[in-house]
């Protein structure tokens, strides 16, 4: 038999945003069911749908990471898309890292993140005098400014306005 690795994306609609647990454990019992080994899991948050599925504007992003042998891979499928609690699926075979891989991307995002964090500390360090120079009307659009939390709180109440 022929094991692959996969990472298969789902987006759990936002009414079962109480019960995401439950509704994940569902989809890896699935997983498990044909055989599924789960190597990784990831969260990645609740995000606004670029357009409406099934009358649902945000959902709940899940990665997973697992092992399967291929022929196993339909019948998951099938399953999957007669699941009510996730909008959208998909599967991919992906490269299984080893740990060196894992390790040098790891050094590369600590790099990254360095070098930002120097061009930020660079940025601090402008003088006084070119910051009194900097236009005020600048300054004061970026006081009026709403932060993505605060706009996503006024966006999930005006789209519960539109579905009650």
């Amino acid at each position: 038999m022929n094991t692959r690795h996969y990472e298969m994306l789902y987006i759990i609609p936002i009414k079962f945003l109480g019960e995401e647990a439950i509704v994940i454990e569902k989809i890896n019992s699935l997983l498990k069911k044909f055989g599924a080994e789960i190597t990784a899991e990831n969260i990645l948050g609740k995000k606004r749908l670029y357009y409406p599925i099934k009358a649902t504007h945000q959902g709940l992003y899940v990665a997973t990471e697992f092992d399967m042998h291929a022929e196993n891979l339909k019948k998951l499928e099938g399953n999957l898309k007669l699941t009510s609690e996730i909008l959208r699926h998909l599967i991919v075979e992906k490269k299984k890292k080893t740990a060196e891989e894992i390790k040098k991307e790891q050094e590369l995002q600590e790099q990254l993140l360095k070098k930002t964090e120097d061009k930020l500390d660079q940025q601090e360090e402008i003088p006084a005098t070119a910051k009194e120079a900097a236009p005020t009307g600048r300054q004061e659009k970026k006081d009026k400014r709403i932060s993505l939390d605060d706009l996503d709180v006024k966006l999930d109440e005006i789209l519960k306005n539109d579905v009650l």
